[in-house]
């Protein structure tokens, strides 16, 4: 990332969170990055689907 974005990213590896970006300089270097960086369209889905009901994820077994 650019100097002015290294704070957002320091920032969010220190806090243990997901930084969630449009920055073109964040998301091109997100893959050699330990935190989870992900465009604000990556993050709606995967929220999304953790608080869909007919997720798998948090449907109880059986389908029920």
């Amino acid at each position: 990332p650019d100097p002015a974005d290294r704070m957002f990213a320091a920032l969010a590896a220190a806090a243990g969170a997901v930084l969630v970006t449009a920055d073109r300089h964040l998301l091109a270097g997100r893959a050699g990055s330990p935190t989870v960086i992900l465009t604000p369209g990556e993050f709606l889905r995967r929220w999304l689907g953790d608080i869909n009901p007919a997720s798998p994820a948090t449907s109880p077994p059986g389908g029920v």
